[in-house]
């Protein structure tokens, strides 16, 4: 399921098989003995989850870290130590968020309890799909932008790993709940209402030379859509429309470069609010779910 999510996010093709690794090792921890008794006294999607409450037997995530240490490292060398510290980092964390790079994450793996984990974990005999490397070569090479690329695909690789990893409890759990989350609104419905939305603010309004440099800006935006992609900058002063008139320009470039979703970041909460609000005003037909809004109060 990560590998699935990296090849929907669609950052870098070699992703994937980094993503499957990730998941197919993470909770290498589980088969240890102790954590199956675990497993079996607990009845509820909680016992999934890493926590230090209750001792050693809860924690699982070391384990999958230190063997992508060991085996990239024997199967290729200082290369393979590089790309596996990346796994590791991943790996950790998945419960308890991303260590320091630097030195949180060597200091924790160095613990006795840790090496005791990985040991437990080989000796109860998991199958050799799980442990092997299914022909991974890896080469950090091919990540794309440069160090800054390189963090952020970092937390991608983990963001796929996270999201994976509940998501399939989850389903165990509930069966039914991953259906229930399709059929959200395609970009051609969201763009379709902010036209009719358009339509019926320009019918409601009286004629004006600020209403004529609005009607102007939309068009702009729209046209502008069509470009390819890249950075693009929209100087408005403030009541010119900007707000409607770059989500305008969002959804069109979006469609045009066959995109899944629309991120509008901008500074500070009560300006996230109020554009949120506009934004669900405009797509009420569509439901509540078609907009995230996210910030320290949402």
């Amino acid at each position: 399921m990560a590998a699935d999510f990296s090849q929907k996010f669609d950052v870098a093709t070699v992703s994937q098989r980094w993503a499957y690794l990730a998941g197919l090792w993470h909770d290498l921890g589980k088969y240890r003995s102790g954590f199956q008794r675990y497993l079996l006294q607990s009845d509820n999607q909680d016992a999934h989850i890493e926590g230090k409450v209750g001792g050693r037997e809860k924690t699982h995530s070391a384990a999958g870290a230190l063997w992508a240490l060991e085996s990239l490292e024997k199967s290729h060398g200082t290369k393979g130590r590089l790309a596996a510290t990346v796994l590791a980092y991943v790996i950790a964390g998945h419960h308890a968020g991303l260590d320091d790079w630097d030195g949180g994450l060597n200091q924790r793996l160095a613990q006795t309890d840790c090496q005791t984990e990985l040991q437990e974990a080989k000796d109860a005999n998991p199958p050799a799909s799980i442990l092997g490397l299914g022909g991974f070569v890896p080469d950090l090479c091919q990540i794309p932008g440069g160090s800054a690329g390189f963090a952020l695909w970092v937390r991608f690789l983990f963001s796929c790993l996270v999201d994976a990893d509940f998501l399939d409890t989850e389903a165990h759990f509930d069966a039914g709940k991953p259906y229930r989350r399709d059929g959200f609104p395609t970009l051609d419905q969201m763009r379709l209402a902010l036209d009719a939305h358009m339509i019926a603010k320009a019918a409601s309004t009286v004629p004006s030379d600020v209403n004529t440099l609005r009607e102007d800006i939309l068009r702009q935006c729209r046209e502008k859509a069509a470009l390819p992609a890249g950075l693009f900058s929209l100087t408005v002063p403030t009541g010119g429309g900007k707000t409607l008139s770059s989500l305008a320009f969002a959804l069109n470039h979006a469609q045009t470069h066959a995109k899944r979703r629309v991120i509008y970041a901008i500074p500070y909460t009560s300006i996230i609010e109020q554009t949120a609000d506009v934004f669900r005003d405009v797509f009420k037909t569509l439901g509540d779910e078609v907009l995230i809004e996210h910030h320290s109060q949402a």
